[in-house]
């Protein structure tokens, strides 16, 4: 399986031959990229881009989707719509993080400039594969919010979808307890799976009490 250090050849103009020269910096750049000291500092690169996204959606920056069509196979429009507004962002984020990298790299001259490219190009592909992930988890997490509210109360909160075998699985904080009580179940494009009366029955015996049930709400079908 590549991981993100992986440098393939493709990754070069392969309408040209590889000449000697070239394959001994691919040598060098694999030999530098097999230390561990040498891949933590790539991922780590990786992490912080995710991490200040992350920090971008729960602040509010980022609109949510809104029409059925944004939602439809797994919210896949309205994500491609938000990474292409993002582009210049990643490049900023990855240019800073490859001036960063450099005083690390024991390389110069071409050695170190191709060894930027193929980072920079790994840490593109590995950022906005990422990204992905982590702006249908946003999308998934804020239609989880939405029944929580209408059909729980507030409560509860939704914690951080986990995305299994096809659909959304979103674990349910009571505020007052300090606990984690029951799951959510959301499709792919946030409608609920989960039987609002059912999982009001199972969060009042782990609560110990009984209440009566709250009304009966979609996800994100009335968004």
């Amino acid at each position: 399986m590549k991981t993100l250090v992986d440098i393939p050849d493709s990754l070069l103009d392969t309408q040209a031959p590889i000449d000697a020269e070239t394959q001994v910096i691919l040598m060098l750049l694999r030999a530098w990229l097999s230390r561990p000291e040498s891949r933590q500092l790539v991922r780590a690169a990786a992490d912080m881009i995710q991490d200040e996204l992350a920090l971008q959606l729960y602040s509010d920056t980022i609109r949510l989707p809104e029409s059925a069509s944004e939602r439809r196979n797994g919210f896949a429009r309205w994500v491609k719509l938000q990474l292409e507004a993002l582009d210049s962002w990643i490049e900023e984020r990855v240019e800073e993080t490859l001036v960063s990298l450099r005083p690390n790299l024991p390389l110069e001259g071409k050695v170190q400039h191709i060894a930027e490219e193929l980072i920079g190009a790994q840490l593109r592909r590995e950022t906005r594969r990422r990204l992905r992930k982590t702006l249908a988890a946003y999308a998934v997490r804020a239609c989880a919010n939405r029944w929580t509210s209408l059909n729980l109360g507030e409560t509860f909160l939704p914690g951080e979808p986990q995305h299994r075998s096809g659909i959304w699985l979103i674990p349910i904080f009571h505020r007052q307890r300090e606990s984690w009580l029951t799951t959510l179940r959301l499709s792919a494009t946030g409608e609920s799976l989960s039987d609002p009366k059912a999982l009001q029955d199972e969060i009042e015996v782990r609560l110990g009490r009984i209440r009566p049930s709250s009304p009966v709400g979609t996800a994100c079908s009335s968004l």
